[in-house]
């Protein structure tokens, strides 16, 4: 939620996902993404302790995946908005 605040609030994806590399999971994660647009460039790389039980989700708040846009505005030929690399068991709803 970029307007919220708390413990378990990620104003970014980036802020999620940057938080997810360096902490690794020791179980299930998901994100519920609010509403709105998020123009950002995101990378993510392996996430430790992710496997087949312990999935990192990122869904729509709502249940509806098309109040939650992910894009990037950017000139420089890289035509990408979200890459994973080396990583395993994460869902995009």
């Amino acid at each position: 939620n970029p307007s919220g605040s708390g413990a378990n609030n990620y104003t970014t994806f980036q802020a999620a996902v940057t938080a997810l590399s360096s902490q690794g999971v020791n179980g299930p994660v998901t994100f519920e993404v609010s509403p709105g647009t998020y123009t950002e460039r995101i990378t993510i790389s392996n996430i430790p302790g992710t496997s087949p039980t312990n999935r990192v989700i990122f869904k729509s708040s709502t249940g509806n995946q098309a109040d939650v846009r992910l894009r990037f505005n950017n000139g420089t030929g890289d035509n990408w908005v979200l890459r994973i690399q080396d990583a395993d068991y994460i869902t995009f709803r």
